[in-house]
């Protein structure tokens, strides 16, 4: 990563949120049809005996919650940002407050434009789609549910969370406190009838992966840039 990059990473915002848009933009252009056109997507049948078991799940309460726990992981990220600045409270540490909130949603961005992606190619039917096929099956954005996104934000803002902000003697209890909060987000996301269990299992997946990548690669650019 340019020396530029790093100081300023503003910089490497453009590309993922323009990523991001296209892809979330562009469903609907490319759009298979559903089960409209293939009706043999939307069958029991076509699911794995795990995924079966996400079927008839549909609870407004647990769907609710799941967008409670995401909203305050990313409230609680944002919060960690500002740590230094509201210790020091000087411009030094708001520069620093700032250059880490500006790192983090990078990650946040990539991670949103590889969702976006990934299910713009997959264009996987969610759970309630196979119990009103008709009513649902024909609109583009029933067909998201591969993979989760809420497990996938939340993943990787509570991993982050447990690899930039927590002390090193406190390391291993963030890490399993942020797979068990993750976990818990995936069973609501399936439970409130928007995910199968493969979905929230990839979804976590996806987000840690880009969490521990995208750290180590700003962690590796911050050394290069002293260095030079």
């Amino acid at each position: 990563m340019p020396e530029e990059q790093q100081q300023r990473p503003w910089l490497q915002l453009p590309l993922p949120i323009f990523l991001w848009a296209s892809a979330f933009f562009l469903r609907p252009i490319v759009f298979r049809g559903g089960c409209g056109t293939h009706p043999e997507h939307c069958e029991a049948k076509a699911l794995s005996t795990v995924d079966q078991m996400a079927l008839g799940h549909a609870s407004v309460s647990w769907d609710f919650a799941s967008n409670i726990l995401q909203n305050s992981i990313g409230v609680a990220l944002a919060f960690a940002c500002f740590l230094p600045w509201l210790s020091k409270r000087d411009r030094t540490s708001l520069k620093r407050s700032l250059t880490l909130l500006v790192q983090n949603l990078v990650l946040i961005a990539w991670n949103g434009a590889l969702i976006e992606i990934v299910r713009d190619i997959v264009q996987r039917p969610r759970p309630l789609v196979f119990t009103r096929p008709m009513e649902e099956g024909l609109s583009p954005m029933q067909f998201t549910s591969f993979y989760s996104g809420h497990t996938s934000f939340v993943a990787l803002a509570t991993m982050i969370l447990a690899l930039r902000f927590a002390k090193r003697a406190y390391r291993v209890p963030a890490i399993l406190a942020a797979l068990l909060f993750s976990g818990l987000v995936g069973t609501a996301r399936v439970l409130g009838g928007r995910h199968f269990p493969s979905d929230v299992l990839f979804g976590a997946l996806a987000g840690i992966t880009i969490a521990c990548i995208g750290l180590a690669s700003q962690k590796n650019a911050s050394r290069h840039a002293h260095h030079n």
